[in-house]
């Protein structure tokens, strides 16, 4: 499931960000990873530019072509964990309640033909960050291995680039701190990778997989018992985390695209959910929109949490609309691997008829 929106009003000058090129936004974003005080490209920016071309191409032939005064866009890589890919309201589920997901499908492109790199979580989120097979650096499986040092991001490209860059919500391609003592090699210096080494000014993350309903637990306490708290620009997050973590990874997104809109600096944010991964729980606002469908069972936190998610997603189109800048943001939403296992109450299939799951190879 992969889907990205941009507007045919892209091409209009919204504010003074302006660059006098000859060729699209999506091209000059592309150029843009080049050295701007050379004029040159490293091989490291030219490994990137070569495997990031299938995104850039895949946006730049879904949309139309931007004058020469096109701004450069702001970018949003949106990416739900275990989500199925039947499992929102635009590829047909007529239970699921996904208003603002179809929305923003509808007006943009859906790519069908673009697929996830890997089987499971953390080899795919590599890739996304920098365009390579994970075969290439190394991560072989989730919570297995880290993204090296050396290797080089999007978000370093788009960062030399003149954007403000940031990371929100599950990071997953190493430890994100050197006091991180959980799953995944937690407290071996062999499996740091830290947001910032990979081009990020703010990020708000956690290693792995937290509860969609209250991340820290009821108490606050889950994240000491599981030892996967946040991390936020390098210090561990104590405040009490409650309700929707969705909205809580929001609310921090929130003041990130307030400020680069502000300063008028382009912006990348990295949206990594953690719904609908297990632990799956969903407020019992959004069970109860089910129960009222007739709904039973697992499949009450699963399109809970989905329709929670889906909120969010409008608050942020909304935002960025009182901003002024939603018509000029490229908008890419994905799942990272197809659904998992857990979810088979009442016959329910979360591929949308096709085959395989997550941790399988088709």
């Amino acid at each position: 499931m992969w889907t990205i929106r941009t507007s045919p009003r892209l091409s209009q000058s919204i504010g003074p960000r302006r660059r006098e090129r000859s060729h699209s936004h999506l091209a000059r974003a592309a150029a843009n990873l080049v050295n701007p005080k050379k004029g040159k490209t490293s091989y490291a920016q030219r490994k990137l530019l070569m495997n990031m071309r299938l995104i850039f191409n895949g946006i730049a032939v879904a949309t139309m072509v931007c004058t020469a005064s096109a701004e450069q866009p702001n970018i949003i890589l949106m990416m739900t964990d275990d989500h199925g890919w039947g499992d929102v309201g635009f590829n047909g589920n007529a239970d699921i309640i996904t208003p603002n997901l179809d929305r923003v499908c509808d007006q943009g492109a859906r790519l069908y033909h673009f697929f996830a790199a890997a089987p499971v979580c953390s080899p795919t989120r590599g890739s996304v960050l920098t365009g390579r097979h994970y075969y290439r650096y190394g991560i072989w499986g989730a919570n297995d291995g880290r993204l090296p040092r050396q290797e080089y991001s999007i978000a370093q490209g788009l960062k030399e680039a003149g954007y403000t860059t940031g990371h929100f919500g599950k990071w997953h391609v190493g430890s994100p701190h050197v006091d991180y003592r959980g799953k995944g090699g937690g407290g071996r210096a062999d499996r740091l990778a830290l947001p910032q080494w990979y081009g990020y000014d703010k990020h708000f993350v956690t290693h792995h997989a937290v509860s969609t309903w209250n991340p820290y637990g009821e108490d606050g306490r889950n994240a000491e018992t599981t030892d996967n708290p946040y991390w936020e620009d390098g210090k561990r997050v104590v405040e009490k985390l409650l309700g929707d973590d969705t909205r809580i990874i929001m609310d921090r997104v929130i003041p990130f695209v307030e400020k680069a809109s502000k300063e008028d600096k382009p912006f990348l944010s990295v949206i990594w959910t953690h719904t609908p991964h297990s632990p799956l729980r969903a407020g019992p606002e959004y069970r109860k929109m089910y129960e009222d469908k007739g709904l039973t069972g697992k499949l009450l936190d699963y399109y809970g949490a989905l329709t929670a998610l889906d909120e969010q997603v409008g608050r942020l189109e909304a935002k960025l609309r009182e901003l002024g800048e939603w018509e000029n943001t490229i908008f890419w939403f994905c799942a990272d691997n197809g659904p998992a296992s857990h979810v088979r109450d009442g016959g329910h299939e979360k591929t949308g008829g096709m085959r395989g799951k997550k941790a399988h190879l088709y």
